[in-house]
């Protein structure tokens, strides 16, 4: 019983590594898609640009945002968490 089920425990963590070997790419690819993107408001406003995104350990994809202030310099930074 416990031959079959490190069995298992074996064929889980590579069909885990499979997929993460195909995820990773998409997200590199994602990544240099929304990098500089614009963030505006509901008036169309420039609010700022995404930076970078990041996926935390719930699998959600989060947003890196440059907050831009009225003069057009970026100042702060947001992390948006996309569900």
């Amino acid at each position: 019983m416990n031959s079959q089920t490190t069995n298992n425990s074996n064929n889980t963590s590579k069909q885990t590594r499979k997929k993460s070997q195909k995820v990773i790419p998409l997200l590199q690819k994602l990544r240099s898609q929304v990098q500089s993107f614009d963030i505006v408001d509901i008036k169309g406003r420039l609010i700022g640009k995404v930076k970078d995104l990041m996926v935390d350990g719930n699998r959600q994809l989060n947003f890196v945002i440059a907050k831009i202030s009225q003069t057009n310099e970026i100042n702060n930074f947001w992390l948006l968490m996309v569900n």
